[in-house]
C-alpha cells in the first residue's frame, strides 16, 4: 500500500470536515465574524458565508475530484492552524474560533494540533498526485462502503475533537 493510499481516508475526511464547516459558516456567520474580530480582523457577516461558501464547496470538490485541490485543502487548514495560534497567543477573550458556528468552542492547542495533522495528510496525499472519492471508492472492497462509513467516522471525530472536547473538557486543563 503505497503511501498515496494510506492518506486517502484522512484527506477524505478532512474534506468532509472542511465543506461541513463552510456550510455551518454560511448558516451562522457570527461566531466567525467575532473570532476574526478577535483578532484584528474586521469582516462583515456577508463575506463569512461568502468564504464558508468557498471552503465548503472546496471540500466537495476536493473530495469528488482530489488531485490539485488537496494541496488547497492542506494551505486552508494550515492557515486555520495559523489563526488559532495567533488567538491564543494574542490572550484576549476568544469565545470561540469560529469553525463550527459554536460561540463555546474556543481555539484549543488541540485545534492548531488537528489542523496541522490535517495539513500535513492533505498536503501528502496532494503531492502524490491523488484520485477523488469515487476513483479510489471504485478500487476499494465491497464498493468502497467500508471506506466510506470510516471516512464519515474519521470526519465526525475531527469534529468532536474541534468542537465537543473543548466544552467538555474541565476548567484549566490543557486540551
Amino acid at each position: 500500500m503505497g503511501v498515496v493510499t494510506q492518506l486517502a481516508g484522512p484527506f477524505f475526511a478532512c474534506c468532509l470536515l472542511l465543506a461541513a464547516a463552510g456550510l455551518i459558516k454560511c448558516a451562522r456567520p457570527g461566531t466567525t465574524v467575532l473570532a476574526l474580530r478577535s483578532v484584528g480582523i474586521r469582516v462583515p457577516g456577508w463575506l463569512v458565508r461568502v468564504g464558508g461558501g468557498a471552503e465548503s464547496a472546496l471540500g466537495l470538490a476536493a473530495l469528488l475530484a482530489g488531485g490539485g485541490l488537496a494541496i488547497a485543502v492542506a494551505a486552508s487548514y494550515a492557515a486555520f492552524a495559523g489563526f488559532v495560534l495567533i488567538a491564543l497567543r494574542r490572550g484576549g477573550v476568544v469565545s470561540s474560533c469560529g469553525c463550527f458556528g459554536k460561540a463555546d468552542t474556543p481555539p484549543t492547542v488541540t485545534h492548531i494540533a488537528v489542523n496541522a495533522a490535517a495539513a500535513t495528510a492533505c498536503l501528502g496525499y496532494g503531492l502524490g498526485a491523488a484520485a477523488g472519492l469515487p476513483t479510489v471508492a471504485s478500487v476499494q472492497p465491497l464498493g468502497g462502503v467500508p471506506l466510506l462509513l470510516l471516512v464519515g467516522v474519521c470526519g465526525w471525530l475531527g469534529y468532536a475533537l474541534l468542537a465537543v472536547l473543548p466544552s467538555v473538557r474541565r476548567p484549566g486543563a490543557a486540551t
